[in-house]
C-alpha cells in the first residue's frame, strides 16, 4: 500500500517526503514564520519539530525537509523511533530520550509521557542553531507522568532558554514531574515553565531545581497547584498573574533569594500548608480581591509577606519570620519571635478591604464556637 510504503521509508530514514494531510506548511516551506511561536526567528536555523494533528514535520535550517505520519497523543519515549534521526532525538539508555531540536506543538496537538505507568528522563539538547533544545505550544497539551526533564550546560539565546512555553489555552498537566536545570539564571531569567493566555494548568508533586525562576502562570481559571518543591533558585519560585480560583497547596520552597510566591491581580486565590524559606520575600500579594493563607510558615529575609495596593491577606494558622508589610492580617508573635497567625489584628496600613475580612472572620469564628457549644 501507498501509505504503508511511505511510513516504512520515512522511518528508514530515507528522507522521503509523505503526502500531505491538510493545509499548513509542506516539505520546503519555512517554520521560522509560523504565528504564536516565542522567538520564532531562531527557529531559521538549526533543527526543529513541528507536531500538527496528523503529522510530524522535520525542519533543518528553517526549512521543512519531510514530514511523518503521527496518530495523538505523541508519545515522548517513542520520538527517536518515530523521527529515526539522532541529531533530532535519540535514546542512549531504557527510559532516556535526548532532544537535539526545538519541539513546536501546533494547535489540537498532545504530547505525553508517563500514561503507561513508566518512568521516562527527557534530556534538553543544543539545537545546532536554534537555540537550546525546548518545549513549546500554542492550544496544544502537555502532559507528563512521572518524568524529568533536565538541561544542562545550554546557555541563553535571544531570551529564549532551554524549558517549557506553553501559551493561548494550551492545557499543561504534570504529575510526579521534576524541572532541572531549565530556563534562565537570576531573578529576570526566563522560567523552567511558563503557561501564558489562559488554558488549564494542573501541577501535581512538581519538583524544580536550578538557578533561575521555577514557575509563571497567567490568566489560568481553576489552575491546581498541589506538592510544589523548589530549590536552591536564584528567581521566583512560583508567580500566579491574573486569572481565578487559582488553588495553591503543600509548597515547599528553601534555599531561595528571590520569592517563594507572588500573586498578581488574581482573583479568588486559595493557599494552604504553603512553607517558604529566603533571603527575599517569603510571600508577595499585589492587586486582586485578597488572600487567604491556611497553615504553613513563611520566613523571608526581606519580607515574609509584602501586600501593595490596599489588598488583605489572610493568615490563619500560619508562622511567619521576618517583616510583615502592606495590608496584612496576622496573629500574636509568639515567644521565639515569630508570628503565628490566630487571634487577628490588622498590620501597618490595613484598609478597608482588610477591616472587612477581619470582622467577617471574627463573625464566622464566633459563629463556629456558638455551634459547637454543648446544648442545656
Amino acid at each position: 500500500m501507498i501509505g504503508a510504503g511511505l511510513t516504512a521509508g520515512l522511518a528508514a530514514g530515507l528522507g522521503t517526503a509523505a503526502l500531505l494531510t491538510g493545509g499548513g506548511p509542506g516539505p520546503g516551506d519555512s517554520v521560522a514564520e509560523l504565528p504564536g511561536v516565542p522567538a520564532v526567528h531562531l527557529l531559521a536555523h538549526g533543527r526543529v519539530l513541528v507536531l500538527r494533528p496528523h503529522r510530524l514535520q522535520v525542519a533543518v535550517d528553517g526549512r521543512i525537509r519531510r514530514e511523518i505520519p503521527v496518530a495523538q497523543p505523541l508519545d515522548l519515549a517513542r520520538l527517536p523511533d518515530v523521527v529515526h534521526d539522532p541529531a533530532f532525538a535519540s535514546s542512549p539508555a531504557p527510559g532516556v530520550v535526548r532532544l537535539g531540536a526545538v519541539l513546536v506543538q501546533r494547535p489540537d496537538t498532545t504530547v505525553e509521557a508517563g500514561d503507561d505507568g513508566t518512568s521516562l528522563r527527557l534530556e534538553l539538547r543544543d539545537t545546532g542553531g536554534a537555540g537550546p533544545g525546548r518545549m513549546t505550544g500554542t492550544r496544544a497539551s502537555l502532559r507528563l507522568r512521572h518524568a524529568s526533564v533536565v538541561a544542562a550546560g545550554l546557555a541563553p539565546v535571544a531570551g529564549i532558554a532551554a524549558g517549557l512555553r506553553y501559551l493561548h489555552e494550551s492545557e499543561i498537566t504534570l504529575d510526579d514531574v521534576t524541572l532541572d536545570g531549565l530556563g534562565g539564571t537570576g531573578r529576570t531569567g526566563v522560567p523552567a515553565l511558563r503557561a501564558d493566555g489562559g488554558g488549564c494548568v494542573r501541577l501535581q508533586r512538581v519538583r524544580v531545581h536550578g538557578q533561575g525562576r521555577g514557575v509563571t502562570i497567567e490568566d489560568a481559571v481553576g489552575a491546581e497547584i498541589e506538592g510544589f518543591v523548589a530549590n536552591g533558585l536564584g528567581g521566583d519560585a512560583l508567580v500566579v498573574s491574573g486569572g481565578s480560583g487559582m488553588r495553591i497547596n503543600g509548597v515547599r520552597a528553601e534555599g531561595l533569594t528571590a520569592a517563594g510566591v507572588r500573586l498578581h491581580e488574581t482573583v479568588g486565590a486559595g493557599l494552604a500548608d504553603v512553607r517558604v524559606r529566603t533571603t527575599g520575600i517569603a510571600l508577595g500579594v499585589e492587586g486582586g480581591d485578597g488572600v487567604v493563607v491556611r497553615g504553613g510558615a513563611l520566613q523571608g529575609g526581606r519580607a515574609a509577606v509584602r501586600a501593595v495596593d490596599g489588598q488583605a491577606v489572610v493568615l490563619d494558622g500560619v508562622t511567619t519570620t521576618g517583616p510583615i508589610r502592606g495590608a496584612t492580617v496576622a496573629g500574636s508573635p509568639a515567644s521565639d519571635g515569630a508570628t503565628v497567625a490566630g487571634r487577628w489584628r490588622p498590620i501597618e496600613g490595613a484598609g478597608v478591604v482588610t477591616l472587612l475580612v477581619v470582622a467577617g472572620a471574627a463573625i464566622l469564628e464566633a459563629a463556629r464556637r456558638r455551634r459547637s457549644l454543648p446544648s442545656g
